[in-house]
This record gives C-alpha cells, sequence and structure tokens, in this order.
C-alpha cells in the first residue's frame, strides 16, 4: 500500500507541476497514525529534525518539506503520555438551558444539478 500511495503522491506533483494554471492543492499537511512511542520515535528517526506539539486529543511530531508541506505523525496522549493533574478549579454553577418549542413545519430542500462536462453527467 505505501508504495502504491507514494506513487499517487508523485503523480500529484508531477500533474501539479505540470499545469500551474489550475493553482496548487489546498492541502498541505499530511497525517499519519501511531500506535505508541516506539512507533513514534522510529518516525523521529527516520525523519531527522522534527517539530513535536499537542492538541487536546494527539501528542504529535512534524517533519517539514520544501513548499510548507507537512507530514505529522500523531499518537494519542493516552497512548504515549502519562496523565498529570496539575492543579483543579471552580467550575461556576449554571441555571438549566431549556429550547423553545418549535412548530411542525416545512422547509425547502435543495439538490444540486451541476452540468455536464466532456458530454458525461458530473
Amino acid at each position: 500500500m505505501s508504495s502504491e500511495y507514494a506513487k499517487g503522491l508523485r503523480e500529484l506533483a508531477d500533474f501539479v507541476e505540470l499545469h500551474p494554471e489550475f493553482g496548487e492543492p489546498y492541502q498541505y499537511e499530511f497525517n499519519v497514525f501511531g500506535t505508541d512511542k516506539n512507533a513514534l520515535t522510529k518516525f523521529v528517526q527516520a525523519s531527522g529534525n522534527v517539530m513535536k506539539d499537542t492538541d487536546d486529543n494527539f501528542f504529535f511530531v512534524t517533519k517539514k518539506f520544501s513548499g510548507g508541506v507537512r507530514l505529522n505523525f500523531n499518537v494519542r496522549h493516552e497512548n504515549i503520555c502519562e496523565k498529570v493533574e496539575i492543579g483543579r478549579k471552580i467550575v461556576p454553577a449554571r441555571e438549566e438551558t431549556v429550547l423553545p418549542a418549535q412548530p411542525e413545519h416545512e422547509e425547502i430542500q435543495y439538490s444540486w444539478k451541476c452540468p455536464t462536462i466532456l458530454g458525461e453527467a458530473s
């Protein structure tokens, strides 16, 4: 699978290079996912210089390539990090919120009718 995926990326790069009139793809960031520290360590060793970061769910390292392209290697916090209590905070009480009633009603539903391209329906 990896060799086919890499082949597809090369084909995409060739197409982008051959056809600058279409602009650059919006997607510059790719994500792969690992399950443990061993997998993360192998990625870092293979990548050389990486930046590390975290978000609400994942610890990840980023390998940067030319043109702003990035490859993130992600591992869930619970698989690699230790959860440490750093303090406590008081969460203020809040009153119950009730959504107002809504009577039955009709809504217009839409679909998209697109033009044919090169004689085929799209």
